[in-house]
């Protein structure tokens, strides 16, 4: 709707809706509530980038309603009733869209067709009609849409940055501070709650002053947060004072686990127990085997299986029951998830800050600490990831398992992040980072050939030795 408004195009709800429904004994004023639903959520009103209450039609009948849509020469129209958009009276002039649930994955599903035999487009979401109809949202645009989300803010520049993982990264600077916008992924395809998520996380451990970005506002409407912007450059991965922090944190981390703060979920593909990053993978492996790619096919059959039968039956050897059991709640932590080198910026003061806390939850730390030595993007020599290893042995030292459950592990988590450095193959995943990067997909055969190499390089890298704790 903002999209819209700010490009000067006029919005009309033009709706089939009786006073009353047929078999309500109440006689509830279906009509009013609906503009009480429309008015409580901001969708119509006096602004400019709002819907005018004059433009909401309410018609008796559907003929009528079609009548409405042709008097009122509509360039495109959306419905979520196909009967409407197939209807013989529809106005042959107006793009029609039929809003549906998005299909399963690799199923083929034909367009619909009117009834004049021309396919009707399948939507499955606002934020997909908004780019196939839309011109692309501008720097000045998502200025005054964040004016009008938070009238307190007063913006004087946004500049878009690369995004991160599969949100959409601006950077805003406001008459009182800096922020970063976040975008999150289209709801519609992708279910997990990670702007709440991440905003939870932020406001419980800036609170509890870690390093954090503070959170400064969020909208569940446009699924869009403003956070801190944080000043800093790339830590060097090997630099003491950098490693010394990242156990820092985790100790930190551990101690607020301890409190056991309520209303916190489980971390995004949380492995509670060793055999589900068998699991995990084993999942993995099934969708990757889907997309029609030789090259692809040819990496996992003769290199990623072998790997997976030794690794499995190397981890199971060495946890006997252990494989099967769940960690105990004691001894599980608050964990990022997402937790590295990669997310994280050193401030002009030298704090270590990490950011980035969209799969935030509880979680095994054996997955928190292989992540982060393993993570591709945070680059570790042997030295550093041995220090990291044994240093976060001792910090765990209370779990007498720890230690076990991370030399056994750990190849697996490796072979994990191996079939992730392949996500480019899934069509959602790739739809997810041609978002937030602003890539095309013309240039998505070059990404997966380079992935490719990542992924192989990945799977045959030395798995970093882990020593068991002395007590």
């Amino acid at each position: 709707m903002h999209r819209a408004r700010l490009g000067g195009h006029e919005l009309f709800v033009v709706s089939h809706k009786t006073e009353y429904g047929h078999h309500d004994e109440t006689r509830t004023p279906l009509r009013e509530a609906a503009l009480a639903w429309l008015d409580a959520r901001g969708l119509i009103g006096d602004s400019r980038l709002q819907i005018p209450r004059t433009n909401v039609k309410f018609l008796d009948t559907r003929s009528a309603k079609i009548e409405a849509i042709r008097n009122l020469h509509l360039d495109y129209f959306v419905d979520d009733l196909i009967e409407v958009l197939e209807d013989a009276g529809f106005p042959s002039q107006t793009h029609r869209m039929w809003f549906t649930q998005p299909p399963q994955p690799a199923v083929s599903v034909a367009h619909p067709l009117g009834y004049d035999g021309t396919a009707i487009a399948r939507q499955f979401s606002w934020r997909s009609i908004s780019a196939e109809i839309l011109s692309e949202l501008s720097n000045s645009d998502v200025g005054t849409i964040i004016e009008h989300e938070w009238p307190s803010l007063v913006v004087s520049d946004v500049a878009s940055t690369d995004g991160r993982g599969n949100s959409r990264v601006f950077r805003v600077q406001t008459t009182d501070s800096t922020y970063a916008l976040k975008m999150y992924p289209d709801l519609a395809f992708d279910k997990r709650p990670r702007r709440l998520c991440e905003w939870s996380a932020l406001e419980l451990l800036s609170r509890k002053n870690l390093p954090v970005p503070s959170p400064r506002a969020t909208s569940e409407a446009l699924n869009w947060s403003l956070i801190e912007w944080i000043h800093g450059v790339a830590p060097d991965n090997d630099h003491k004072s950098v490693l010394e922090q990242a156990t820092q944190f985790v100790a930190e981390l551990l101690r607020l686990s301890r409190e056991s703060p309520t209303g916190i979920g489980l971390a995004t593909e949380a492995c509670l127990r060793p055999s589900a990053i068998l699991e995990q993978i084993d999942a993995r492996l099934v969708l990757l085997r889907e997309i029609q790619d030789e090259r692809l096919k040819k990496f996992l059959d003769e290199q990623v299986t072998p790997e997976r039968e030794a690794r499995a039956r190397h981890a199971k050897a060495e946890l006997l029951s252990a494989w099967d059991q769940d960690v105990a709640l004691d001894s599980r932590i608050l964990s990022p998830s997402d937790f590295g080198f990669h997310n994280a910026l050193v401030t002009d003061a030298g704090r270590l800050t990490f950011y980035d806390f969209e799969y935030f939850g509880w979680d095994d730390p054996v997955k928190l600490v292989a992540d982060f030595v393993l993570h591709p993007g945070s680059a570790m020599s042997s030295k550093a990831q041995g220090w990291w290893l044994s240093t976060m042995v001792s910090t765990f030292g209370t779990d007498r398992a720890f230690a076990l459950r991370l030399r056994a592990c750990l190849p697996l988590y490796a072979l994990r992040w191996t079939l992730i450095l392949l996500n480019e193959f899934l069509p959602g995943k790739s739809r997810g980072r041609i978002f937030a990067k602003g890539i095309v997909e013309s240039q998505l055969p070059n990404i997966r050939t380079t992935q490719l190499g990542k992924a192989s390089d990945m799977l045959h890298a030395p798995i970093p030795d882990v020593h068991p704790s002395k007590g």
